[in-house]
């Protein structure tokens, strides 16, 4: 890297307008653009200094790479949930979104499925796994815990059950999400976990990124409802604002 690259100002700046692009792609003002901004600095950032990412930088390198292939094939009358849709909309005189082509949300589907068939695959064939050792090695270890190295005796049985439980459920989650039956279960014991991820141990961005990756194996049916209920939670919250 060149050395004006790396200077303090330039960092401070690159990472400022870094927040910026990201916060336009999750609102999807300018949707394409922003997708591809925000790749090339998760990028710029992640090759700068490697010692310090972790795997939430590297989802986040990759997700943001489909997006920008996807938003740059995707015409933003039909780009669901953004800014640019609903402006494009507006002026078509559209009420409702059209279909379009699937592959940019197989491909988000398919890189979280191989993120998970791998730290299942290491887990399934870990003894640390089976014997219940491996979550209290984990929450035990002073680099990532925020708990500290608490006696975790009295938990063994329940450690063995979760740990294997755990494991089988990365290596099968692929499988697990085309079963009508097992998808939403499935989604719901993944949010448990990172969430208890989150809580116990500091990793960054890792449980975050992954919970709002789970956003692509919802139905169109599923999404209109949550957002209706987050559009219904914030009107109730403004119209209990006091009136100026």
């Amino acid at each position: 890297m060149l050395d004006a690259l790396g200077s303090y100002p330039v960092v401070v700046g690159m990472f400022a307008i870094w927040g910026l692009s990201l916060s336009a792609l999750l609102v999807g003002w300018h949707t394409a653009a922003a997708a591809w901004l925000s790749w090339l600095l998760t990028l710029w950032f992640y090759f700068r200094n490697p010692t310090f990412t972790n795997g939430g930088d590297e989802v986040v390198r990759l997700l943001t790479l489909y997006l920008a292939w996807g938003y740059s094939a995707i015409s933003p009358g039909r780009r669901a949930l953004t800014f640019d849709g609903a402006r494009a909309r507006a002026v078509e005189s559209q009420t409702t979104m059209q279909v379009h082509e699937a592959w940019p949300l197989r491909m988000i589907q398919v890189q979280i499925c191989l993120v998970y068939l791998a730290s299942g695959f290491l887990k399934v064939v870990g003894p640390a796994w089976w014997d219940g050792s491996a979550l209290p090695l984990t929450l035990g270890n002073h680099t990532f815990s925020r708990l500290g190295a608490p006696d975790w005796t009295w938990a063994q049985p329940f450690f063995a059950i979760g740990g294997i439980a755990i494991a089988w459920w990365e290596l099968l989650f692929a499988a697990l999400m085309v079963n009508k039956r097992t998808r939403v279960p499935a989604l719901w014991f993944g949010v448990a976990m990172h969430a208890g991820i989150f809580v116990t141990m500091s990793i960054g961005i890792f449980s975050v990124i992954m919970i709002g990756g789970y956003a692509a194996f919802l139905t169109p049916a599923e999404s209109r409802w949550i957002v209706e209920r987050a559009r219904g939670l914030l009107r109730r919250k403004r119209e209990a604002l006091p009136s100026a």
